[in-house]
């Protein structure tokens, strides 16, 4: 009789052999003290470049998709490969004041405080993802009774299976993909005293940095169950505001405008707070591919 353990070792060793290997990732940023370029590193840490993508306007939000590279600066909305080529400043023109974008695998969305649009009320807006069928005004605060809570500090946006989600000072709000339905401001209430920042999402969570001293992660099911402020806590001078999560990292800013680092925390909030350090200055993260 052939031993069958021979075997059986070499169709393990070929299975692991066949696995996908995670995929690479970088960690892109807005680096500089005017925050007019981009920064990327491995999602590992390493090769360091706060010089990225320079010659930039004021960058302040940061989004990942399609192969791309999207930001915010003032009134426009510009975009570059991932390999840092093709920039393209003002890739959406003319849309008011911007305070967060987010993508998904149709549309570039907006967050705009003063949206022409929309009689320079807040507003969002949207465009394919080439920058072309551009709709100011999306959906507009004129048309409801409550107008869209925004803050310039805190209006970063995300965007998972058919909502948007921003972040500004007392909470979290929640708007459908579709435009219809209209917006819910307080979808998610944040307790006196904390100043919620910018939102990420991911499958089954969203997570918000803060601008309030101390628990700078909060985290809560994407239903806008299970609420905790303080997901991840740190010291009294920590601020967190900016955060972006993967399948297995979430990746914020640490000791925001002193010592600035990029921290890595398990999705379970165990914390390398040094995970990249000695940076000049670090605003919007993300993620990707």
């Amino acid at each position: 009789m052939v031993p069958r353990r021979p075997l059986v070792l070499w169709l393990l060793a070929f299975a692991f052999a066949c696995v996908p290997a995670p995929a690479a990732a970088d960690i892109y940023w807005v680096a500089g003290t005017s925050a007019n370029r981009i920064g990327r590193a491995t999602d590992d840490g390493r090769g360091v470049n706060t010089r990225f993508i320079t010659g930039l306007g004021p960058v302040g939000s940061l989004a990942q998709g399609d192969g791309h590279l999207y930001w915010t600066s003032g009134t426009t909305i510009g975009r570059a490969g991932l390999d840092g080529r093709s920039v393209e400043p003002g890739f959406i023109r003319g849309i008011g004041l911007v305070g967060g974008v987010a993508v998904d695998g149709r549309f570039v969305y907006w967050l705009s405080h003063r949206d022409p649009a929309c009689g320079n009320a807040p507003g969002f807006g949207r465009a394919r993802l080439n920058g072309s069928g551009v709709e100011r005004g999306f959906v507009c605060s004129r048309k409801h009774r409550t107008p869209i809570a925004v803050d310039r500090y805190a209006s970063g946006i995300g965007v998972r299976a058919g909502h948007l989600y921003w972040g500004w000072i007392r909470g979290i709000g929640r708007v459908s993909t579709t435009g219809r339905g209209g917006y819910d401001n307080n979808f998610i209430r944040m307790p006196s005293g904390y100043t919620a920042a910018g939102v990420t999402v991911s499958n089954s969570y969203l997570y918000w940095g803060s601008y309030t001293p101390g628990p700078p992660i909060g985290r809560a099911g994407v239903t806008g169950a299970r609420v905790a402020p303080g997901f991840i806590n740190g010291t009294s001078g920590d601020l967190a505001p900016e955060v972006t999560v993967t399948a297995h990292y979430l990746y914020f800013v640490n000791n925001y405008f002193s010592g600035m680092t990029i921290a890595r925390s398990t999705l379970e909030g165990v914390v390398s707070w040094d995970f990249i350090s000695g940076l000049d200055a670090v605003g919007a993260l993300v993620v990707g591919p």
